[in-house]
């Protein structure tokens, strides 16, 4: 799906993006805020020329994948 008929489709269904890891780096007994990542095509690196989701603040170093193993 393009990015513009995705932000379509969220805005339309109400629907937030994907969350970046923000949260999961918050302090214990700090506020764990949601933080919507940003999708895009990235211009550099090892996703070059891909959608790929990243930190919307660029401060948790988000880009693409965890760098947190869930298993």
């Amino acid at each position: 799906m393009p990015l513009k008929q995705l932000n379509k489709y969220l805005e339309c269904h109400h629907l937030l993006g994907p969350c970046c890891l923000c949260p999961l780096l918050a302090e214990v007994g700090e506020e764990r805020v949601y933080t919507e990542a940003i999708v895009d095509i990235t211009v550099w690196g090892r996703f070059k020329g891909e959608y790929v989701a990243e930190c919307a603040k660029r401060q948790c170093g988000y880009i693409g994948e965890s760098p947190y193993s869930l298993k």
